[in-house]
């Protein structure tokens, strides 16, 4: 082996002084390096787990909140909806009821406004009724002033009543 090692240009001592250098730095490295290293990269790796984490349990804690807003805003909507509705229905019964208001007033208007002509109507044949009754009297005074005889103001008084029956009937 040691002409092997020769042909290949490697001296066996060297390479043994070489080895145990390596071995000896290896000791030394993994007694006070490797373990700080490892101590280091083992807490980083616990802050990027505790970090992922935390965006984990934000990440949960903002789906959370989405959907509690998207709950409250249906809940508004359809608290909206159905006030809209309510005012939408009362409006209805208040026109409803000024339309009913408007109809009784409009019927008792035209019932005062035929009550008023009924009236007048009356006023106007009961004076048309004392006119005929005074034109009555005074025809009935010429007749009578000009002496006729008891058969012709018997006509006359019955014509004059015929007529104020006539007028009545109007």
């Amino acid at each position: 082996m040691e002409k092997l090692l020769l042909s290949l240009g490697i001296n066996w001592k060297v390479l043994l002084v070489q080895l145990i250098a390596f071995g000896a730095l290896l000791w030394v490295l993994s007694r006070f390096l490797f373990g700080r290293i490892g101590q280091f990269l083992s807490k980083r790796e616990e802050e990027i787990k505790g970090s992922f984490q935390k965006i984990e349990d934000k990440q949960r804690e903002v789906e959370q909140l989405t959907a509690d807003y998207q709950r409250r805003l249906q809940e508004i909507e359809k608290e909206r909806n159905a006030q809209l509705q309510k005012t939408v229905q009362e409006a209805g019964r208040m026109a409803d009821e000024i339309k009913a208001r408007a109809r009784d007033e409009s019927a008792a208007e035209l019932e005062r406004a035929k009550e008023q002509i009924r009236i007048e109507r009356e006023k106007a044949v009961l004076q048309l009724r004392q006119e005929a009754a005074k034109m009555g009297v005074e025809i009935a005074e010429r007749i009578l002033s000009e002496a006729v005889t008891a058969d012709v103001q018997k006509r006359a008084v019955d014509r004059y009543l015929k007529d104020l029956d006539t007028l009545k009937k109007v």
